[in-house]
C-alpha cells in the first residue's frame, strides 16, 4: 500500500457505500411491510421502490460524467472551468430532482405506470407509499 492506493480506497469506499444504500433500504422496507402479512402491500411497496429508484438512477449518472470533466479542468490548472462544470452539474441535478419529485408526488400513478399495470391490485398500496 502506497499513497496512491490509499487515495483510491478513500475515493472508492464512499461510492460503494452510496450504492449499498439501495439494497439496504429495499431490504428494510421489505422486512417491515412483509410483517403486515398483506401480499398486495408488499407488491405495492416493491413497485413504489422500483419507480423511485428508477428515477433516482436517472439522476445518479451525473457524478460519473462530471468528475472527469472537473478533473481535466483542475489538471489543466483551469479553476474557472472546474467551477463552471460543478455549477452546471448542481443546476442539472436540482432540475432533474425537481422534475422527479413532481412526477413522484404529483403524478404517482403515472410514475408507477413504469413498473406496474394501471389496473394492478397493488396500485392501491403503491400510490401512498
Amino acid at each position: 500500500g502506497d499513497e496512491r492506493d490509499l487515495k483510491i480506497i478513500k475515493t472508492a469506499v464512499p461510492s460503494m457505500l452510496n450504492m449499498a444504500v439501495v439494497p439496504i433500504v429495499n431490504s428494510v422496507d421489505c422486512f417491515w411491510v412483509g410483517r403486515l402479512g398483506i401480499a398486495l402491500a408488499l407488491a405495492g411497496q416493491a413497485a413504489a421502490n422500483q419507480a423511485f429508484f428508477t428515477l433516482f438512477f436517472l439522476v445518479s449518472f451525473l457524478p460519473n460524467l462530471v468528475a472527469p470533466l472537473v478533473a481535466t479542468a483542475v489538471g489543466s490548472n483551469n479553476e474557472e472551468e472546474a467551477q463552471t462544470r460543478v455549477c452546471e452539474a448542481i443546476f442539472l441535478s436540482n432540475l432533474l430532482g425537481v422534475i422527479g419529485t413532481i412526477m413522484l408526488v404529483g403524478f404517482p400513478r403515472t410514475s408507477l405506470g413504469l413498473v406496474l399495470a394501471k389496473d394492478a391490485a397493488a396500485m392501491e398500496f403503491a400510490v401512498p407509499y
